[in-house]
């Protein structure tokens, strides 16, 4: 999380996709199992929230309910789907 933003990309090396949006691991909010086909499933879900055309989206209480409802499971190092700030 950045603020009252949220990213959500697929990270074939999360530690690295940390380090390239300039944010620590602990901004990491929920990593999810998967890749680029969930990611595309989560933009068109979410995509009345989407920041211009950026993998940045509104924080808001439908994205921060969905973030709720996900079990938490160790963030992965690679390969993962993960919203970020």
């Amino acid at each position: 999380m950045n603020g009252d933003r949220v990213e959500i990309g697929y990270a074939a090396n999360l530690s690295a996709r940390i380090t390239a949006l300039s944010l620590r691991r602990e901004n990491v909010i929920l990593a999810l199992d998967g890749g680029r086909e969930l990611e595309a499933r989560l933009h068109r879900r979410f995509r009345a929230h989407r920041i211009r055309s950026t993998e940045w989206f509104d924080f808001d209480e439908e994205f921060q309910e969905f973030i709720r409802a996900r079990p938490r499971l160790p963030q992965p190092e690679s390969g993962s789907t993960c919203e970020t700030p």
